[in-house]
């Protein structure tokens, strides 16, 4: 068996517990996660394409993925937020190991 493409999906994640569990919005990074209408108003930027967020069907499949996962054609901000569909978000950032040879890429996922 030869393998010609593998790919690799990472997920950030932070927990904030305190922050989180105050009456005040914290003053985090994608604040905008902690709230229903705020959520909401991102993903609608993200769909217009302002902001630094993107929704997180690009193209290919992964719309179909998207389309059934929500069922509901078109799908609200609202909708979105109650099926708890991720915005993606570009990083910065270097693929490097000692062992890892040949063509290699650092992007977003695209499913």
């Amino acid at each position: 068996m030869k393998i010609t493409e593998l790919r690799f999906s990472f997920l950030q994640v932070e927990c904030l517990s305190e922050p989180l569990s105050a009456l005040a919005r914290p003053k985090i990074p994608f604040g905008f996660l902690l709230s229903g209408p705020d959520y909401q108003q991102q993903f609608a930027a993200a769909i217009a394409g302002l902001g630094p967020c993107q929704p997180p069907w690009r193209g290919g499949y992964g719309k179909f993925f998207w389309k059934y996962y929500i069922q509901k054609k078109p799908a609200s901000p609202k909708d979105l937020w109650r099926a708890m569909v991720p915005l993606t978000y570009d990083v910065e950032g270097a693929i490097a190991a000692d062992w890892l040879t040949g063509y290699h890429r650092l992007r977003p996922g695209e499913l």
